[in-house]
């Protein structure tokens, strides 16, 4: 949940909030790297997590430990289950998200169809916990999955909003010296 809040929170602040405020005009390199920085931590931790949750799946579901499953046929039983293939969803996210972020880095700095690609995949990660978890196998399935989609979004825009803040806009306003502009 840390790395969905965080990716989320970020494209969804660059995006619509630095942006909006003028600040980026004056240190756009600086945003961009702290941008890009926090959005491959966030990526390869999410990344990591999807993959290795299908194996620790396998081992609780099996009863044994994470290491004899990790070598066993168990992970490829975890991935016929609604789990596995959501958390296969949930890592090819990542990898484009990453590949994303790698490469066009920049174009996240206004919209555009790496941006709205990007906020797409943001809206991939948001839903697949839903579609994972007892959301989507309790009743009633109609309230509950659209329930958690919200509540993730909205955890996600709100304290990934917040760290993007505090770690993305410190290069756009050093270069302001009127305290009352910043």
């Amino acid at each position: 949940y840390l790395a969905i809040a965080l990716a989320v929170g970020a494209l969804v602040w660059m995006l619509f909030v630095l942006t909006r405020t003028g600040l980026a005009a004056r240190s756009l390199e600086g945003t961009t790297l702290r941008f890009r920085k926090l959005l491959l931590v966030a990526g390869l931790a999410g990344l990591a997590a999807s993959l290795l949750a299908i194996i620790f799946q396998g081992a609780v579901g099996a009863g044994t430990s994470f290491q004899e499953a990790f070598g066993s046929g168990i992970p490829g039983q975890v991935i016929d289950t609604r789990f596995g293939t959501m958390m296969l969803v949930r890592a090819g996210a990542w990898a484009a998200l990453l590949g994303l972020v790698l490469f066009a880095p920049r174009s996240f700095r206004r919209p555009g169809a790496v941006s709205i690609a990007g906020l797409l995949l943001g809206v991939v990660l948001v839903i697949t916990p839903a579609l994972a978890g007892h959301a989507s196998t309790r009743d009633p399935g109609w309230l509950l999955i659209p329930s958690d989609v919200i509540h993730v979004a909205a955890m996600a825009v709100w304290t990934g909003g917040l760290a993007a803040m505090l770690w993305i806009l410190p290069p756009a306003t050093r270069g302001i010296d009127d305290p009352a502009e910043r």
